[in-house]
């Protein structure tokens, strides 16, 4: 398997993680459940979520020609998932590591957070949903 592929597929098994966990942590941590618990269970969010940003940096770095060909065509025809995804990646690991390194405290920047996290997840399986055939056949190889 290419090292692309392999890279898509840890985004798309910690992206799943990340998701999963960070709805699980809105709905239980955001009515009423103790710091300690929440606490706790933060870390099975923050985890998957480190993992997919680091990935996700590489992922970019790969597919560098591609933003660079966006910006310089400056034709957003067809690209405006891509340009959605990309903001709300960038909106979304700002606010995440302002969180998890700044405390908690800011309820707007956890709003900021949970919304590009929603828009996140939509672009993100439109995305995938894209490039679904070539994973499928990636694992063949």
């Amino acid at each position: 398997m290419k090292k692309i592929y392999r890279i898509d597929w840890i985004l798309a098994v910690s992206f799943v993680l990340s998701a999963i966990s960070g709805l699980c942590f809105h709905l239980l941590c955001g009515h009423g459940v103790g710091r300690g618990v929440c606490r706790e269970y933060g870390y099975l969010h923050e985890v998957p979520a480190l993992m997919f940003l680091c990935f996700s940096v590489w992922h970019i770095k790969m597919h560098w020609a591609w933003y660079k060909g966006a910006f310089r065509n400056r034709s957003v025809r067809g690209k405006y998932n891509n340009i959605l995804l990309t903001v709300t990646f960038l909106v979304l690991c700002v606010t995440g590591l302002m969180i998890l390194f700044g405390g908690c405290r800011q309820h707007g920047l956890k709003l900021w957070h949970l919304w590009s996290a929603l828009l996140f997840t939509i672009s993100a399986i439109i995305h995938l949903m894209g490039r679904y055939s070539l994973l499928v056949k990636s694992l063949r190889n």
